[in-house]
């Protein structure tokens, strides 16, 4: 008789959810910076400018989310106050009591994205393309390295069985 493996926790869910989302807005940001090009007409490239800093705040977001539920499930206190977002990166990529630390390998690109989410939300009149550009860079690293990190994240804490 062939045993198949456990289940994924139900709480894994919506982790995943989380995580495709910013993936795929990381990967559409990218695929917009590799294919921007200076030419052209001026209305059409505010719409990319726009689309690619959009792109990157809404990874950032889906990504804060994840781990807020990284903390909820593990009794983790949500960070409050004026600097809850660098909090919040903070002690999701250190490890608590009750659970493992997450992407702690990408903590620096993961917070060059929160910074550049800053940015985005609160420099968006002024904002200039080539500000993205070290957020874009981190953006390829977070992408080749988050599913690995969620998913050690997941088997760590109990959400995923263990890996074969």
């Amino acid at each position: 008789m062939t045993e198949f493996p456990a289940a994924p926790d139900p709480r894994w869910t919506p982790i995943q959810r989380l995580r495709d989302a910013a993936l795929d807005d990381l990967g559409l940001a990218i695929s917009l910076w590799d294919g921007h090009s200076a030419e052209g007409p001026v209305r059409g490239r505010r719409i990319e400018e726009k689309a690619i800093q959009k792109c990157l705040q809404d990874a950032y977001a889906s990504i804060e989310q994840a781990m807020l539920r990284m903390l909820a499930y593990a009794g983790d206190p949500k960070p409050v106050g004026g600097n809850w977002h660098e909090d919040l990166l903070v002690m999701a990529t250190n490890a608590s009591r009750g659970r493992p630390a997450f992407a702690r390998h990408l903590h620096a690109e993961l917070d060059e994205l929160r910074r550049f989410r800053h940015v985005a939300v609160h420099g968006y009149i002024g904002f200039k393309l080539m500000r993205a550009a070290p957020a874009v860079h981190a953006g390829r690293r977070l992408l080749a390295g988050l599913p690995a990190a969620f998913d050690a994240f997941g088997r760590d804490f109990g959400l995923l069985p263990p890996s074969a």
